[in-house]
């Protein structure tokens, strides 16, 4: 389950991805019922998060909760607008968690203009 449009980007422009890697991401890591952010909230410092080990549990609504496992992501939304969560994540074993700080990799992107047949804003 890796993400389309990091797996084209990297390969389109492996140096923006490199300065992504370095200056963007950060590690988080959460025992069992840590909440990462909460339905309602306007972060200040917006994060997209891939799990990259153990389980946590979405609750949106309405709609049963549902299990984000290894590999795969949540947040996206704030790398591409001004985002509110519309629920709750929260981790429901020992997670490890990779962040990508929405500024930044917004900064970075916009930076590179040399990459022209990859276009960010066109994804």
């Amino acid at each position: 389950n890796y993400h389309s449009f990091f797996a084209a980007y990297v390969t389109e422009g492996p140096q923006v991805m490199r300065r992504i890697c370095h200056y963007a991401m950060s590690s988080l890591l959460l025992s069992h019922g840590d909440v990462v952010f909460s339905k309602g909230e306007s972060p200040s410092h917006p994060k997209m998060f891939f799990v990259v080990k153990g389980t946590c549990e979405y609750t949106g609504s309405p709609g049963e909760p549902m299990l984000v496992n290894e590999k795969q992501c949540v947040a996206e939304a704030v790398l591409w607008t001004r985002w509110t969560h519309q629920g709750t994540l929260t981790a429901i074993t020992d997670v490890k968690l990779a962040a990508l700080d929405a500024k930044t990799f917004q900064e970075i992107s916009d930076r590179f203009k040399d990459t022209a047949s990859f276009d960010p804003k066109l994804y």
